[in-house]
């Protein structure tokens, strides 16, 4: 895999090849994490979807907490965004951010109507304009990602932001589709290579390429997966869940699904005493059934691994199994559609990801033992002289040279 723009940052900064990251390893609370500092518990975005449907979440107004978006505005830093989650309506000054929409409509209306005002016309005529369609195939995420790199590129040299974040997306997909391991995986990650490169030479061109720390960092790791796990299936053997018009419900609980792991919550009105006896009997039912792929997690442990705390019980698969809830009455299914998957604990270690960190902030050659996402925003709030407070990560001193003389160079 040729990436040589990201083994230079290697080779001139701070990198570690083991991130620790959040319950549940999805992209939302993961991305969430990293520009807030807390634990999904903390900033509330707990899942993709808004609980109980499959309404993907999109509004800034749902983080609970300071973003670094908005100390940097209290601090005077400018900020821009790129397809960054969690941003529709946020206080940034260039912002294009990603929704739902771009997936339903086309793009250059979806992504107009969550940017700054004027900002999708001004990078039209200045680099081009967006893809045309939508983002439902690979080729298209490939052309999204591209016109990011590009636009964020022109962000850059125009407007020299004090803070930009961007997200790239065709990694996570290839990786679904094909594997983590895939010849589709390796060839996104040299496109992410070309696109960082392309960011760099925009540094460049506007001279500020000297004094800007260049951050790298996945959200979350990948399984290759082989096998669905029919949950539905599952709940059925309880004898407290039945087939309602091609689906698997309760009227004790619903299940909202990660993929690799499944959170169960309470519905409205349900009896106490049934759902402490459901609850028993599925983990009964797992703990004999299911050794060694599918693991119980109490309401503590979803609290102590930083999930929703509303949550009353959970399950986690091994890798190489995912979940799903189907009114098939078969135990397990081949995957079809997908060859690897994420939403696993953080204790399953192929859900780490991986983070370089190159500038004049950060030590040259520096391995870190341990990181974590949580890490990354207390970090950048520390470069740019400003106050995170209450964070539940730590700034990563050992990746910086002097922080205690960090300033604010914007």
């Amino acid at each position: 895999m040729a990436v040589p723009n990201l083994t230079a940052l290697v080779e001139r900064g701070a990198y570690a090849d083991g991130v620790i990251g959040v319950f549940p390893s999805v992209t939302y609370p993961s991305h969430t994490t990293i520009v807030t500092g807390v634990e999904p518990a903390r900033h509330g975005v707990t899942s993709n979807f808004r609980l109980g449907t499959l309404d993907w979440l999109k509004n800034a107004s749902d983080i609970r907490v300071p973003a670094l978006w908005d100390i940097a505005r209290q601090g005077g830093v400018t900020t821009s965004a790129i397809m960054w989650p969690m941003t529709y309506g946020a206080a940034i000054d260039w912002l294009i951010t990603e929704t739902d929409e771009t997936r339903k409509e086309d793009l250059k209306i979806a992504l107009t109507r969550g940017a700054t005002k004027g900002l999708i016309e001004e990078l039209s005529r200045d680099v081009g304009p967006p893809p045309v369609g939508q983002r439902t195939d690979l080729h298209a995420i490939e052309n999204l990602d591209r016109m990011s790199a590009a636009y964020a590129a022109q962000i850059l040299k125009r407007h020299k932001p004090g803070l930009m974040l961007v997200h790239f997306l065709e990694a996570d997909h290839m990786q679904h589709r094909f594997g983590p391991n895939s010849s589709q995986a390796r060839q996104a990650f040299e496109h992410i290579d070309m696109h960082v490169g392309t960011l760099i030479e925009a540094l460049k061109t506007a001279g500020t390429a000297e004094r800007t720390d260049v951050i790298v960092i996945g959200d979350h790791g990948f399984a290759p997966v082989h096998t669905v796990i029919n949950v539905g299936r599952l709940l059925l053997d309880t004898g407290l869940a039945m087939a309602r018009e091609g689906d698997v419900d309760s009227d004790l609980v619903f299940l909202e699904s990660h993929a690799g792991s499944g959170i169960f919550h309470a519905k409205p009105n349900a009896d106490p005493a049934l759902l402490d006896e459901f609850l028993g009997k599925l983990q009964k039912k797992i703990e004999q059934d299911y050794r060694g792929i599918l693991v119980w997690l109490t309401d503590a442990d979803i609290v102590r691994l930083g999930g929703d705390p509303n949550a009353v019980a959970g399950i986690t698969a091994a890798p190489g199994y995912m979940i799903a809830v189907a009114p098939d009455t078969k135990r397990s299914l081949p995957t079809t559609r997908f060859r690897g998957m994420h939403g696993y604990t953080p204790e399953i270690r192929l859900m780490d990801t991986g983070m370089i960190a190159a500038g004049p902030s950060f030590r040259e050659g520096q391995r870190l033992s341990v990181a974590r996402l949580l890490d990354v925003a207390p970090t950048v709030a520390a470069i740019l002289g400003l106050e995170m407070k209450a964070t539940d990560g730590d700034v990563m001193v050992g990746a910086l040279k002097q922080i205690e003389s960090a300033e604010n160079p914007f």
